[in-house]
């Protein structure tokens, strides 16, 4: 048998993609939405709060080109 949850128990999950990889989800957390990283690289994402997908998929690019920019300084 499969309970049902109470309309108040239901959330949703936003995928957060970057060229076409799944890097994490976005929840419905309160008024916000909360990130969860599916690759390590993302991890200081974890658990920020955002107001939507779209403002998390725009933090986890602007992570990818900061950790690249970072390696690229470091470089000889």
């Amino acid at each position: 048998m499969i309970a049902r949850l109470p309309q108040s128990a239901r959330f949703y999950v936003h995928p957060v993609e970057i060229d076409q990889n799944l890097i994490g989800v976005v929840t419905q957390s309160g008024d916000g939405y909360r990130f969860l990283a599916f690759n390590n690289a993302f991890a200081d994402l974890e658990d920020s709060r955002f107001t939507g997908a779209d403002e998390a998929c725009s933090a986890a690019i602007a992570l990818e080109h900061a950790k690249a920019e970072s390696l690229n300084d470091t470089e000889p």
